[in-house]
């Protein structure tokens, strides 16, 4: 061959997806799958006429003569693949990106180049994983010559390419009939998910710090006007997942990602972190930082206006960049933070109470750290609220350190937040929804807000506001169980039976146990009780403890008349929970026998203890008989007037 030489090629690149997180996780798997996917696809090259020009990490650069051929060879291995990960769990599975494209190549040395190589090299890129994404040129090339359908991809912008490409993608034959999953999509860029930090560290047990930091950035980009934040619970599923930027975009609806790691050792942390557009996957800004430890809030604030930066510039107007206002300059009170945080988050009365001692250990070492003493007035009213500590005390010390955290910082969000769940914990619904509203015009991307909100106006009768506010905070954070269940339910409490049918059921994969018990509540309400009961079993093998299992098997087994089944279940929830919570279980069952006089009474001694499942009461169709009687308006009545206005403390 001459030194040099042109000539006309088909070009593949490829990827594998999700590989750099897997091999940073468990780098001897991530060389076994690299290792395998080598072997399925170099016989295959051979087939096609392919000539492998070189690997490219984890993966090919391959030249082909024709576009049908190269087109052909791709649908062939993502076909092998298809199959191979049938048989694999999702964390052992092979997901390849597939770009390919057809111009002028020039060979030298061995080697290819030209810009038919570099627009190849853009378009895998596109291509989700288990796909194979073509430019124009190549789809023209093969179209009336094979039986693949192409779907159009539209024009995109690719780094160092300086027209838009026209591009297309093969539809896969598990993707037939489905087109409109690989139409395109165009997400909001100001949709920002910030994925989970990897931890690096030597140390495992400094996989808090790695968390901590995630939610620290969470918490900083949400204060930005106009960015819309995926919440913690959403992201944090991915830990431990392997799944592409592509995949995890649309199944967030995000249009801009950052990810990065946490490296830990002694007195010195080290941060690195990518800001990428999901659409192109491209890395837009990137950065390393190594410093001491005692600097890692200048990095968390560095790394959030950079970022935050960017992304104003992509919005319609300019707005305010997130807060740096340094909150403590302890690490050791912010390490006690974090941990605490995660304990909270992790739940269980043991949990709870060590999570209070180590804010108070926080606060004595920073009397000035707001957000530890909200959190620290959050601890307290758990504490309260779930029967471990004395209401009273527990209430006025939860009023206490909200307030001292208000008085130190008027404007954080999470105090007006802790306020708010302190002035419903004292049936004081004005101040709940005051505080909540507060909280939301400080940072729009907190969740509970609107969850408190939803319930109030629910309180108030008016559901179709209920139903809103419960779809805005299911937005902000779709992949919380208990969210994507609040979403269903008030579907159905508002009318929208066929709505909270297809929720639960789009859900079932993602929470499967939760759903099976909520679906059989509708189809109960359906009167439909014998697939309510084979939904409550297999309910049961995720949640082989529950109260809700309990009530709701009595409930369907008094209204079949089976008497001695309902006492098995009452029975059953007088060994549940506390005393208080217990009250509403009991009642529904007694319901369900019959019985108005007990279902009442134990509703009025739930409304009394602070218990009381108003929104059940008031809209769950399993009880539409009982409002007809005249103790339903008087209930819900004495309910309401818990909540009327008062005169300021």
């Amino acid at each position: 061959m001459a030194e040099s030489e042109r000539r006309l090629a088909a070009i593949m690149f490829t990827d594998l997806s999700g590989y750099t997180a897997l091999s940073q996780r468990d780098e001897a798997q991530a060389l076994k799958l690299l290792e395998e996917h080598r072997e399925i696809m170099r016989p295959l090259f051979t087939k096609f006429g392919g000539r492998e020009i070189k690997t490219m990490g984890d993966g090919f650069l391959v030249e082909f003569g024709s576009s049908l051929e190269a087109t052909k060879c791709a649908y062939e291995a993502q076909l092998a693949l298809h199959r191979r990960n049938r048989d694999h769990p999702p964390n052992f599975r092979i997901l390849l990106k597939i770009g390919i494209h057809a111009g002028d190549v020039i060979h030298k040395a061995g080697d290819v180049y030209g810009d038919a190589v570099n627009i190849a090299s853009r378009v895998q890129a596109f291509s989700p994983p288990g796909g194979v994404c073509l430019t124009a040129r190549v789809a023209d090339d093969i179209r009336n010559k094979t039986p693949f359908r192409i779907v159009g991809l539209g024009r995109k912008t690719a780094k160092n390419v300086e027209l838009p490409l026209e591009l297309y993608r093969v539809l896969m034959p598990w993707e037939e009939g489905d087109t409109q999953s690989v139409a395109p999509v165009t997400t909001p860029r100001n949709r920002v998910a910030v994925l989970p930090f990897m931890n690096i560290s030597p140390s495992r047990h400094d996989e808090y710090f790695a968390d901590g930091l995630t939610e620290e950035m969470i918490s900083r980009l949400s204060l930005v006007k106009g960015l819309e934040v995926i919440a913690r619970t959403s992201v944090m599923t991915y830990k431990k997942r392997v799944k592409g930027i592509a995949e995890i975009a649309r199944e967030l609806n995000v249009g801009t990602v950052i990810e990065g790691s946490v490296r830990k050792s002694g007195k010195r942390i080290r941060v690195s972190v990518q800001l990428i557009d999901t659409a192109s996957e491209a890395h837009i800004w990137s950065a390393s930082y190594d410093r001491k430890l005692t600097d890692i809030f200048s990095i968390q604030s560095e790394i959030a206006s950079k970022a935050a930066s960017y992304m104003r510039l992509n919005l319609v107007g300019r707005v305010p960049g997130p807060s740096t206002r340094e909150e403590t300059s302890s690490v050791t009170a912010y390490t006690h933070f974090l941990r605490g945080r995660e304990l909270m988050r992790e739940g269980g009365p043991r949990n709870i109470k060590e999570a209070t001692s180590l804010f108070g250990k926080a606060v004595r070492l920073d009397p000035s750290f707001a957000r530890a003493y909200s959190e620290l007035s959050n601890c307290y009213y758990q504490l309260a609220d779930s029967g471990l500590a004395p209401w009273k005390v527990s209430m006025k010390k939860a009023m206490r350190f909200a307030k001292i955290a208000l008085r130190l910082d008027s404007e954080l969000a999470e105090a007006h937040l802790a306020l708010a769940n302190i002035h419903f914990g004292g049936d004081d619904l004005p101040g709940t929804e005051r505080e909540a509203r507060r909280a939301i015009e400080l940072n729009p991307n907190l969740t509970a807000p609107y969850a408190m909100l939803a319930t109030a106006s629910a309180m108030r009768g008016d559901i179709e506001s209920a139903v809103k506010l419960v779809e805005t905070y299911y937005e902000l954070d779709p992949l919380r169980p208990t969210n994507a269940l609040d979403l269903g339910i008030i579907y159905l409490y508002s009318g929208r039976d066929e709505l909270a049918l297809q929720h639960w059921q789009s859900s079932a994969d993602l929470f499967p146990g939760r759903v099976h018990r909520h679906l059989a509540e509708y189809y109960a309400s359906k009167g439909n009780y014998e697939l309510a009961s084979q939904l409550l079993v297999r309910s049961r093998k995720d949640f082989p403890v529950s109260p809700y299992y309990h009530w709701l098997s009595g409930y369907v087994a008094g209204m079949q008349g089976d008497r001695q089944g309902a006492l098995r279940a009452i029975r059953a929830l007088k060994k549940c929970g506390s005393k208080e919570s217990r009250l509403n279980w009991l009642a529904f069952v007694q319901y369900a026998l019959g019985d108005l006089d007990s279902f009442f009474e134990l509703l009025q001694r739930a409304s009394d203890s602070h218990s009381l499942d108003v929104l059940r009461l008031m809209y769950c169709p399993l009880f539409r008989k009982a409002r007809i009687d005249p103790r339903y308006a008087q209930l819900v009545a004495s309910v309401r007037k818990k909540f009327e206005p008062r005169e300021k403390e």
